[in-house]
Parts: C-alpha cells; structure tokens; sequence
C-alpha cells in the first residue's frame, strides 16, 4: 500500500503539534500530501453544565484561520503540500469522515488532546479512531513532562 495522503487530527495542543511534525517527517520521505483537520464540537457544555448549540459561523472562520495559519505552519515551511478543514462534529467522526472523503491511506494523531485526562493511556478520539477507522491509526505518544 503507497501512502499517499495522510489525515492529522488537529486541536492546538503542544501533543497535537506532536503528532503533526510526525506525521510531516512522513509525509516528506513518502512524499505524500497532507489533510490537517480540526474538529468543532456540535453542542459544549458550559458551567454550570448547561449545553449550548455552537453556530457560531465566526467562530468556525476564526478556527479556519489559526488552523492554516498557525498550526500548519510547520507544513508550509517544510513544503509539503496540504489542505486543511475545520468541520462541525464530534472530533473522531469529523476525523474518519475527512479520511474516507480524502481517500486517506494514514490517520495520524495525538494520543491525548486538549481535553485529554493525565494519566490516560489514549484520550477518547484516540481510542474511538483505533476502534472504527478505516484506515490505519498511528497515535503518537504524548512527550514525557
């Protein structure tokens, strides 16, 4: 199987940025292209634990723009050729969706985000995408702090 094109699940944790420059390394030696995806939760709870509906279309735009700008950047600067998306839904179902769609060969992400728990092993993206993707998952382990 040739990879061609690799899906990254993207948050803005330093462990997310992590698994991007992995993800990158491999990119540039198989030389494939890149999905970066971001995944904007349908409902949030917020204290004191009420849920909100997110429809906040600047939000999603603002998002879209520090996903290219900054958390890809790494991708511009080594050159590697990349598209990124910022969708609504629960991250890994936006992530698996964006790999069938993009006829991705490689998941890649983080194994713990932003909401991630210290002292899980895989955070709940990590282990759903384990569990139901398509395509095969590399989860890169979190630095020692």
């Amino acid at each position: 199987m040739r990879v061609s094109r690799i899906v990254v699940g993207l948050d803005g944790s330093e462990d997310g940025e992590r698994a991007l420059e992995w993800a990158a390394t491999l990119a540039r030696d198989l030389d494939a292209d890149i999905v970066a995806v971001h995944a904007v939760p349908l409902i949030i709870n917020t204290p004191p634990a009420l849920p909100v509906v997110v429809d906040d279309r600047a939000l999603i735009e603002e998002l879209r723009v520090i996903l290219d700008d900054q958390w890809c950047a790494l991708l511009r600067k080594w050159e590697i050729p990349y598209r990124s998306f910022v969708e609504r839904g629960s991250p890994a179902d936006v992530i698996m969706a964006t790999a069938d769609r993009e006829r991705a060969k490689l998941i890649v992400v983080a194994c713990r985000g932003r909401g991630g728990f210290k002292g899980l092993l895989l955070g709940s993206v990590s282990q759903q995408l384990t569990h139901h993707a398509r395509q095969p998952v590399v989860v890169v382990p979190a630095e020692k702090r």
